[in-house]
């Protein structure tokens, strides 16, 4: 089982000591699931590519600090290859910036919340369960950090998971694209240093009810298992 890691964005050097770099916390993340599960980084924020969009048997797109709207080469080269990866058949699973880019790049919409900041620990309950969410579970707890997300469903597309602050919070499009808002990949410790960057943005009160949250339980182990189940499904 190949999973390929589209790298969109790379860990600030000031907070790499705390977890390492987005590569370091996605082999963390997925050394909890099958042991024959073989990761492939590709540095998709400096140009690297995939020669073959047949290279690995799902590809999963990182966060990122840039918008899917916004005018730079990330976003020009994760959305070509969703299209490409779309209209392949190919598995893929977003995350965060990954998630708001499948919207994006197949006619849904994405936009800032209405809501504010989505930060910390966040409960979505799950509205439609697939068959690859084995072992099934009525929620889902991650961490999250996020100003933009899904306004707009695009076309083929449901919604997995919702929480109250973000309604499409989880999606699906024609069975073999998911996306998530939350990051399973955070540590507490990483989440809490970009509560404290982005505080003035966020804004105190929320920032400090957000840090409140961040040593509750989550649900990144399941979220991992349910990726490589999706990744198997037939």
């Amino acid at each position: 089982m190949n999973v390929g890691i589209l790298i969109c964005d790379h860990v600030s050097d000031r907070f790499r000591s705390i977890s390492g770099d987005f590569p370091d916390m996605f082999r963390h993340l997925f050394d909890q699931t099958a042991s024959d599960v073989r990761l492939r980084f590709y540095d998709l924020a400096g140009g690297e590519e995939p020669v073959s969009l047949n290279e690995c048997d799902l590809w999963l797109a990182t966060g990122a600090r840039a918008s899917v709207y916004d005018p730079v080469p990330i976003v020009a080269r994760l959305e070509r290859l969703v299209v490409g990866i779309y209209e392949g058949g190919h598995r893929f699973f977003g995350i965060c910036f990954g998630h708001q880019m499948i919207a994006q790049a197949l006619g849904g919409r994405v936009g800032k919340s209405t809501r504010g900041w989505g930060v910390g620990v966040h409960v979505a309950e799950i509205v439609d369960r697939a068959v690859w969410m084995r072992p099934p579970a009525r929620r889902l707890r991650l961490l999250m950090t996020h100003q933009d997300q899904i306004e707009e469903l695009p076309p083929g597309g449901r919604t997995l998971a919702s929480s109250e602050h973000c309604p499409i919070w989880m999606l699906s499009v024609d069975d073999h694209m998911v996306g998530v808002q939350g990051h399973p990949e955070f540590t507490p410790a990483f989440a809490g240093a970009l509560l404290s960057e982005r505080r003035d943005d966020i804004g105190a009160a929320a920032a400090a009810a957000a840090r409140a949250t961040l040593h509750d339980p989550t649900d990144e182990a399941l979220l991992a298992h349910w990726i490589i189940e999706f990744a198997r499904a037939e």
